[in-house]
């Protein structure tokens, strides 16, 4: 890891009520295990660790985000969701249907994560750019599809290839979505020109599979338990026919050679000549802060009991 820690973010203690307050509000963790799940993997925490600089109000907003996020993962990985196709498929219609603005209808399995996530989305549109808008919607579909991509493979007891998987893991991760929302929480809102530049993009790529990996490494030994196979660590592990240890030093292998992309690409996009200098600062402070993305994730699942227990 070559980034030194960035910190936490001081207005943690804030963002962790307001969070709660949220849950609370919606009614997102009433049963006594969800909200056990939910207070071990320290939401809160994530988001101080990934946008040390923001405001109490964006952190909060960012908390609330993540344990969203966390909410939606464990519907379909540990829930009966993650095993019918039918339900899974409503279920993320109903949440992408929010994305697309289209009137509300009758949820069977998601009306409190629906209006979730009605609230979020509302919350962070005004005020952005049409540019960000697109790419923000098209990474929160991408990850939300991939709940579905993953229960279709259950059901038929398939497993994707060690390639086939990499791809999957930058949008089930949920790495480029994060690095949208972190933009908004730095208020940068980059121009369509510098969103569509090869190395803006293979920046945006690279830290979300070393995010990606990261998240892999840590779990593999519980998700191994539960017997869950979408996971870089098992399918290399069940690709080259080694033990754990050794597939998850492999991996570890991958995070770092993501690593090195990640400086490349960032070291290509800011010697670039064609961005006009104020263009050029605000990018340069975009990938900062995807570093703190990169960093905060690592010390995240150092610290978090969700992935510290194992």
């Amino acid at each position: 890891m070559p980034f030194t820690p960035y910190g936490s973010n001081p207005f943690l203690p804030a963002a962790e009520d307001g969070m709660w307050n949220w849950i609370d509000r919606l009614g997102l963790a009433e049963d006594a295990a969800r909200r056990q799940r939910l207070r071990h993997a320290r939401a809160g925490l994530m988001a101080a660790l990934v946008s040390p600089t923001c405001d109490a109000e964006r952190l909060t907003w960012l908390a609330c985000w993540t344990a969203f996020g966390f909410l939606v993962d464990d519907e379909f990985d540990d829930g009966p969701l993650g095993r019918d196709l039918a339900r899974c498929q409503s279920l993320i219609g109903e949440l992408t249907s929010v994305l697309d603005g289209r009137p509300d209808s009758q949820p069977a399995d998601g009306g409190a994560l629906r209006r979730a996530m009605d609230d979020l989305w509302q919350r962070i549109v005004p005020g952005r750019s049409l540019g960000w808008i697109r790419s923000a919607r098209m990474n929160a579909g991408a990850w939300l599809s991939t709940y579905s991509a993953e229960t279709a493979d259950r059901v038929a007891d398939r497993l994707p290839g060690v390639a086939e998987y990499r791809l999957h893991r930058r949008d089930s991760v949920a790495g480029l979505l994060y690095m949208d929302l972190v933009e908004a929480m730095i208020e940068i809102d980059l121009p369509e020109t510098v969103r569509q530049l090869p190395q803006w993009q293979a920046l945006r790529a690279f830290a979300a599979d070393h995010v990606g990996l990261c998240n892999d490494i840590y779990s593999a030994r519980k998700e191994s338990d539960a017997g869950y196979g979408h996971n870089m660590v098992a399918l290399i592990r069940a690709d080259q026919n080694c033990d754990i240890r050794s597939a998850a030093h492999r991996a570890n292998a991958m995070a770092t050679g993501y690593m090195r992309e990640f400086l490349d690409a960032e070291t290509q996009l800011l010697a670039g000549t064609g961005l006009p200098p104020d263009t050029r600062v605000d990018a340069a402070h975009c990938a900062r802060a995807y570093r703190a993305i990169i960093r905060g994730n690592f010390d995240y699942h150092l610290a978090a009991p969700r992935y510290r227990d194992r």
